[in-house]
Formats: structure tokens, C-alpha cells, sequence
């Protein structure tokens, strides 16, 4: 038996555990790397594995390097350059000039000083020869009808990576504005972004209306919504947001490399084998899941021995801070944080 260094070692092992010829001929064997994906997604991200449920676990081999991050990019039209007519009851906004700075505004906000309502864009064409921009909003303008250079387009909400499965840390602007401590943004519920920061209106144009995010809050699976725009007239650039994030794992392949360190890849072997008897109805199938657990305990113990020796604030897991309470956080004794969104 080779070492246990790629899928195809650790596929060839489960297969001999399970009972099942390794030379190809196992009516497994074109399941064998699907399954061990099954095995490795589910040690990352908890749920039902056999008879009992597993809990998710911030592994450090789990974790996406380089980790993830976000560009803010500032409004359309902060320099009031194009005029937009806007009419009651119609989705479509003309702009000229043609706005060219931003071309694809789909997604993004308008923001008009005497409309409360932040209409959403939901497809923007551009005619260069007309020298306009039509914006079409996804719902009627509900404001008054009204010609005027004083709108902005922004966007609010930014995608994740396609690989996020869970933030396990705040999100970082570093060094910003200039000072040696990275900008915090803390991620909360949806509810408490709209409670503690809700759309700035009725307030005086410029600054206050953006500036830094304060707080951030997932809307869905892949995206993630700021509680302020980016919008810093004196230096018009984009900001770069950093944080560090669960990735989930490719599909497993014969010649790919688990990220799971070696001394633990039995964890998938053992997995794979478990469900390759549970489908024969092979009672062995019991202390397979038994090997299974003592492996995966193994490697918890490991994760837990490292955090204890790498930093004296480890303590106990405090309450999340996705909560639907107003003010600072509780911390623990130990007063370590426990970022999970």
C-alpha cells in the first residue's frame, strides 16, 4: 500500500477496508472520489454524516490562502457631470452624458437627495452615438419627476468568492486611513444593519451620505451588503477589503492532494469505506464509523492543543457576534473572538 498522499492512496485503502478489489473492477470505483469529496466537505462543514451529526470545525488547513478580498469602488457621477431625468412611475432613467466610468451599473443603487427610496439598476445600456446612458430600475421610480445632475450611483452589495463557505474573521481595511491598525468592519445579522445603519435620508449632500462601511451583513450565499458606500472625494480610488474565510475543497480526483494533513487523511479512508459498507448493508459498517470518529477526535484535539499553545487569550467560544442585539459585543474570559459568518 503507498502513502497515503493522493486521493488515489487513500481511494485504494478505503476499497481494501470496505472489502471491495482495488484493481479497478469494484462497481465502487467510479463513485470512490465523489463520495470522499462528500466525506471532506462534510468534516468542514458539519451536518449529518452517518448516525450523528458533525460539527464544523475553523480548521487552518481549511482556510483560504491568499484569503479573500473585496474591492470598493466609489460612486457614479460624485463629480455631478451627468444629468439624469428621472419620471414618476417609469423604471427608466436617461442619463447624459453617457456615463462612462462604470459601465456595467447593474446591481447598484441610485441615491437622489429628495427620494428616500435607494432604487436598485437592473440593466444599464450605454449609446455612444446619442451620447447617453438608459438605466432601467428594477422597480418604478417612486420619487417626484425631476431633471437634475444631484444623483449618484453606487453599489452596496459585493459577491464573496465562489469557494466561501464561512468568514472566520472581521473584514479588514489594513492601515487605512493612516495608521498602523487595520480598519475593523464587524459582519452582522441583515436586521441589525438596517436597524444600527439604515439608509441615510433625509441628510445634507456629501460626506455623511458615504464615506467607510462601519458594519457588513450577509444577503445570501455569495454575497455580502455594507452598511455605507465607499465614498471619499479626496482620494477617489478603490479600497481593498481583506478577510480570511473557510474555502470549500474541488472535487477530489486521482492525482489531487487532499488538504487535510497527511497524519489525519486516514479521516477520509475511513469515511469512504463507511459509506461503501453502509450501501452493501455490510454490518461492519459500525466500526468503520467508529475509526472514523476516533480519527476525526484525533485531529479536533490536535486543532485545539494548537490554539492553546499559539495564544494565551484562547479561552471559551463566546457568544457569535451575529446577534440581534444593539451595542458591543460580550466577550469571554478568555476574551477571544469567535468569528463565524
Amino acid at each position: 500500500m503507498a502513502y497515503k498522499t493522493t486521493a488515489a492512496d487513500l481511494k485504494a485503502d478505503a476499497l481494501y477496508r470496505a472489502g471491495e478489489p482495488t484493481d479497478g473492477t469494484s462497481q465502487y470505483d467510479g463513485l470512490c472520489y465523489e463520495w470522499m469529496t462528500d466525506v471532506l466537505r462534510a468534516v468542514i462543514s458539519g451536518g449529518q454524516f452517518g448516525p450523528s451529526p458533525l460539527e464544523p470545525v475553523d480548521w487552518l488547513w481549511a482556510r483560504a490562502w491568499p484569503r479573500g478580498a473585496i474591492q470598493l469602488v466609489q460612486p457614479v457621477n460624485a463629480d455631478r457631470s451627468a444629468t439624469a431625468t428621472f419620471v414618476t412611475g417609469l423604471q427608466t432613467v436617461t442619463t447624459a452624458p453617457m456615463v462612462t466610468n462604470a459601465p456595467n451599473l447593474a446591481g447598484w443603487r441610485v441615491q437622489q437627495d429628495q427620494t428616500p427610496a435607494r432604487h436598485v439598476i437592473g440593466v444599464a445600456q450605454h449609446d455612444p452615438a446619442g451620447n447617453i446612458s438608459l438605466l432601467t430600475l428594477q422597480e418604478p421610480w417612486t420619487g417626484a419627476t425631476l431633471t437634475t445632475n444631484a444623483w449618484l450611483a453606487y453599489p452596496d452589495t459585493y459577491e464573496l468568492p465562489v469557494d466561501f463557505v464561512r468568514g472566520t474573521s472581521p473584514l479588514y481595511i489594513s492601515a487605512y486611513p493612516n495608521f498602523g491598525l487595520p480598519y475593523v468592519i464587524d459582519v452582522l445579522d441583515t436586521p441589525d444593519l438596517e436597524r444600527l445603519a439604515p439608509q441615510p435620508w433625509p441628510m445634507t449632500t456629501g460626506r455623511t451620505f458615504g464615506g467607510l462601511p462601519i458594519v457588513a451583513a450577509r444577503v445570501d450565499e455569495r454575497k455580502v451588503r455594507f452598511s455605507h458606500y465607499l465614498y471619499t472625494p479626496d482620494t477617489p480610488l478603490p479600497v481593498q477589503i481583506e478577510f480570511d474565510y473557510i474555502r470549500c475543497p474541488e472535487l477530489l480526483a486521482e492525482g489531487s492532494i487532499p488538504p487535510i494533513p497527511p497524519q489525519h487523511r486516514n479521516v477520509l479512508a475511513f469515511g469512504l469505506a463507511y459509506l461503501i459498507l453502509v450501501d452493501k448493508d455490510d454490518s461492519a459498517h459500525q466500526a468503520l464509523y467508529g475509526q472514523f470518529q476516533g480519527q476525526l477526535k484525533a485531529m479536533t484535539d490536535e486543532y485545539r492543543r494548537t490554539l492553546r499553545r499559539m495564544s494565551t487569550r484562547w479561552g471559551i467560544v463566546q457568544p457569535s457576534r451575529v446577534t440581534g442585539e444593539y451595542g458591543p459585543p460580550r466577550w469571554t474570559t478568555g476574551g477571544l473572538p469567535a468569528w463565524n459568518w
